[in-house]
């Protein structure tokens, strides 16, 4: 049977699934569709018709593990992908991506978006009004859009000057320094002698201080005593943080905690 939208995928997967190993655990109506376990593995399924079409529904790779689809349509996907047209599907890989490869991918995909986005706004529709003259019309993009794609642009440019991010924006250096401000007290930006570094959801005040004294040199174990904290609890810290944003720094402070935590 060849399906015809999402829902005939759903349907086929659950004629096959028991015969390849899989188990529908849950059904829900929400992104990720479903729960499937393989194995000792449980999976965030999304189904899809086309695995492009996760993209153009803008889910977060960070919140799935699996797409189940009928045809692949992608060429660059961090996910595993099974394409139920495919008649080896059962013997696609199931290898999960790191925390790392889903946020390196999480923003790649920000960027290409925003400079998308960006060529789109500034586009200039050039028409002829009765009288002849030529009339320039270009959409003002939002405080939040612009906002956004500086997180995306400097995400892929880390060591990004300020005149660089106010170019690629299209806005006034005065500008995006009031935006780094603004986006630094609400945890998602931050600066260090290694360049940008882009959270995707907001710090702790706590996971702020642990990073600002990282950034000064501290190792985790000062870094406790400073801030009357178990050894433990900044470890875990910071493996939380390298979560959702990658350093050098948080890498290799969260590798060394794993015995701890």
């Amino acid at each position: 049977m060849e399906p015809k939208n999402e829902i005939g995928v759903i349907v086929l997967f659950a004629q096959q699934a028991e015969k390849y190993g899989f188990e529908i655990i849950e059904i829900q109506p929400s992104f990720p569709d479903a729960l499937v376990k393989k194995g000792e593995v449980i999976y965030r399924v999304e189904f899809e018709y086309q695995a492009s079409s996760f993209h153009t529904h803008q889910h977060d790779v960070h919140d799935c593990d699996l797409v189940i689809c009928w045809h692949n349509d992608l060429t660059d996907m961090v996910l595993p992908v099974l394409a139920l047209s495919s008649p080896d599907w059962p013997q696609t890989s199931l290898v999960l991506p790191s925390n790392e490869a889903r946020d390196a991918f999480y923003w790649k995909c920000r960027a290409v978006k925003a400079e998308r986005e960006l060529k789109n706004i500034r586009r200039r529709k050039v028409e002829q009004n009765e009288t002849g003259l030529v009339v320039l019309r270009q959409r003002t993009i939002s405080k939040e859009e612009a906002q956004e794609s500086l997180l995306a642009y400097v995400a892929k440019h880390p060591t990004a000057s300020y005149s660089e991010i106010a170019k690629a924006i299209d806005k006034s250096k005065a500008t995006v320094a009031n935006y780094v401000n603004q986006m630094m007290r609400v945890g998602r930006l931050a600066e260090s002698e290694l360049g940008w570094q882009v959270f995707t959801k907001p710090l702790t005040e706590r996971q702020e201080a642990i990073l600002a004294l990282l950034n000064e040199g501290y190792v985790p174990d000062d870094i406790a005593i400073k801030l009357s904290a178990s050894v433990r609890s900044v470890y875990r810290d910071i493996k939380i943080m390298n979560g959702i944003a990658t350093t050098e720094t948080l890498t290799r402070f969260s590798t060394t905690g794993d015995h701890l935590t």
